[in-house]
């Protein structure tokens, strides 16, 4: 009688054991996931934009001829010569698939007490040297204790 009760405790203590083999790797496995979760990086937020109608500005430039689209951008926002260091601005421009041409402005050197930076972002077609605006975008960055000091549209105090 001894023997079907120690066959029946070996084949109790596999079952656990397989059991618990089994259960240790569902846990790896959820384990594994969350690792993945965590690893994943958040996609960041979009950047907030104040749309301007280019409408205007198309009938100041509708007979000009302009030659590049940075030229466009300048002639929207003029950068006057400031004493001192003077404006810091950038400029980068890139082409379309489509043809249309995109150009980032950014003026780090805002003659404003409260604003620290701006940033235009302009796209436009060129057809024979004139060119047509199609968006106007802007934003900005508050100085330090005027605001936020990200590029949004909240207004600086």
């Amino acid at each position: 009688m001894k023997l079907p009760i120690y066959s029946f405790s070996v084949l109790a203590v596999l079952a656990f054991t397989a059991c618990k083999n089994n259960a240790s790797e569902e846990q790896e496995a959820v384990t594994e996931e969350v690792v993945e979760v965590v690893d994943e990086t958040p996609t960041p937020l979009a950047e907030m934009f104040q749309e301007v109608d280019p409408a205007d500005f198309n009938a100041r430039i509708a007979n000009e001829k302009i030659g590049t689209v940075e030229e466009v951008v300048e002639m929207y926002y003029p950068i006057e010569p400031a004493e001192g260091e003077g404006p810091q601005v950038s400029m980068h421009s890139e082409t379309m698939e489509d043809g249309s041409h995109v150009v980032t402005l950014i003026n780090e050197g805002v003659m404003d007490d409260s604003i620290a930076a701006e940033k235009i972002v302009m796209t436009a077609t060129e057809m024979d040297l004139h060119w047509t605006v199609t968006s106007i975008k802007k934003n900005w960055k508050c100085r330090e204790g005027r605001g936020h000091t990200d590029w949004g549209t909240e207004y600086c105090q």
